[in-house]
């Protein structure tokens, strides 16, 4: 999308990768995969969230990297020795909950 243009984003934009369900946060990392964090599944009765990594050469092929088990996943970021942190129980509002779970990847 061109944003010296009057074009509306509705018109201009398209889909690049798609699969994803309640994405509440995403980056990228130093290798150039795009990564998402899914609050929720597909499934209401299936566990309640998921990581997600895109390579950003083949928008295609995710892959689910938390196997529908991360409760409520709500930010992600990229630390310093490569692993991803994301944090957990993010819609849940008890007092003392939240934890940031790290994540080692391979690619």
């Amino acid at each position: 999308m061109d944003p010296n243009t009057t074009e509306s984003y509705l018109t201009a934009a398209h889909v690049w990768a798609s699969g994803l369900t309640t994405t509440t946060a995403c980056t990228f990392d130093r290798a150039g995969n795009f990564w998402a964090t899914d609050m929720f599944q597909p499934n209401p009765n299936g566990p309640p969230g998921d990581l997600v990594r895109i390579p950003f050469n083949n928008p295609s092929a995710l892959v689910h990297i938390g196997g529908g088990a991360l409760p409520f996943p709500g930010g992600i970021a990229q630390g310093p020795d490569g692993s991803m942190y994301v944090t957990v129980y993010s819609a849940i509002t008890a007092p003392g909950i939240g934890a940031v779970v790290k994540v080692t990847t391979n690619g």
